[in-house]
């Protein structure tokens, strides 16, 4: 008898356990795509969920899509742009390409893709990351629904999540007044590593931007290919020899098969500034979205602002890159104290100057950027 009433005892104890799970999970999804907006699919590090939030945003039609990483996570404000977004961090071009199908098997609505050509993309020196397969399909499977409501992945994640909303209830300071005022936070002695990557890696990465342009053209969608700004802090730094040929190595692929990049890399008033005083970066490689709304009606045709970016063709592939080597050099002179500044930060993950953190009110942006935030 006792060991009968155990087993009652232990089946119950694991159905509530399971119970629960279910119901933190369940409950954290519930609350996840009732505060976000319906445009953003899916922004983590992690890959477990990438495919079952694609499959779960399918209940949404977008008529304009983006995918990145961190900068294209930075940069965009979905609800603002209203372009559908999927971001993981430290994404390979493999990965891309394979979220990229999944996408479109499930958003077959969609007409145009904005194409980002992250510089720093490239650079990253882990050549294979490892993510779930893709059934094909536009609906979760059992092992799907096991994994987003009952796997040790996705509850230690949105107990992660809990304990980060409970600990916000708690801090003293608002991010944001009544009158909408927030904060603007930028890490202007933050370094920006960029290590040097295999030769496989780069025969990949060129190899799979073959395959996302094939795809997207076979499909009839609209490429609109862009490089974000990055800070020419950091430019003057990561354009090696080598590493400009790697990036001049795509965009010659891309432009030969006839789109055009709308380039944010050309130097401006924006990118030339340095981090101590700007606000149209969080650090040296994210823009803030301020910048960001400025770039979306650029791309979207809604404004036109060409001291802001050059647009790269196949007929003036080879001047623009010329255009771009001389305007680092100009900047490498222009600034040569403050380069020889950045390079005496401490880069210590726990040093004072990587997490040195400036903050400045959105009273303060400038009058005529106050209507982008």
């Amino acid at each position: 008898m006792n060991g009968k009433n155990n087993n009652l005892i232990f089946i119950s104890l694991l159905f509530v356990c399971l119970l629960s799970v279910f119901a933190l999970n369940y409950f954290m999804l519930k609350d996840e795509m009732k505060s976000e907006p319906r445009y953003e699919i899916y922004h983590e590090e992690t890959r477990d969920l990438v495919f079952i939030k694609l499959k779960l945003s399918k209940k949404y039609d977008f008529d304009k899509f983006v995918m990145g990483t961190s900068t294209t996570y930075s940069l965009f404000d979905p609800s603002r742009s209203e372009l559908a977004r999927l971001v993981v961090f430290t994404m390979t071009y493999r990965e891309f390409y394979e979220y990229l199908k999944a996408y479109f098997q499930i958003h077959k609505e969609t007409k145009t893709m904005f194409l980002p050509i992250e510089y720093h993309s490239f650079w990253d020196t882990v050549d294979v990351r490892e993510i779930p397969d893709f059934d094909g399909k536009t609906t979760l499977s059992p092992s799907e629904f096991a994994q987003l409501y009952f796997s040790i992945s996705s509850t230690t994640n949105n107990l992660k999540k809990l304990f980060e909303k409970a600990k916000g209830y708690f801090e003293k300071e608002k991010i944001a007044n009544d009158d909408g005022i927030f904060q603007i936070e930028t890490y202007p002695k933050r370094r920006i590593t960029v290590g040097k990557v295999s030769e496989q890696r780069v025969r990949n990465d060129l190899r799979y931007w073959e395959q996302i342009i094939d795809f997207l053209q076979k499909n009839d969608i609209n490429i609109v290919c862009y490089i974000p700004p990055y800070n020419y802090l950091y430019l003057q730094d990561a354009m090696t020899p080598q590493n400009e040929k790697i990036i001049n190595d795509v965009k010659a692929l891309i432009v030969s098969k006839g789109v055009k990049i709308y380039d944010f890399t050309k130097k401006n008033k924006f990118n030339e500034e340095p981090l101590k005083t700007t606000f149209m970066y969080h650090d040296l490689i994210h823009p803030d979205f301020i910048y960001g709304n400025i770039i979306y009606e650029i791309l979207s045709g809604q404004k036109d602002d060409k001291t802001l970016y050059r647009l790269i063709t196949k007929d003036n592939f080879k001047e623009c890159n010329a255009l771009s080597e001389k305007e680092l050099q100009d900047y490498r002179q222009k600034y040569s104290a403050y380069i020889k500044e950045y390079f005496t930060y401490d880069n210590k993950d726990n040093s004072a100057d990587r997490n040195y953190l400036r903050t400045t009110s959105s009273r303060d942006v400038p009058k005529e950027l106050q209507k982008y935030l």
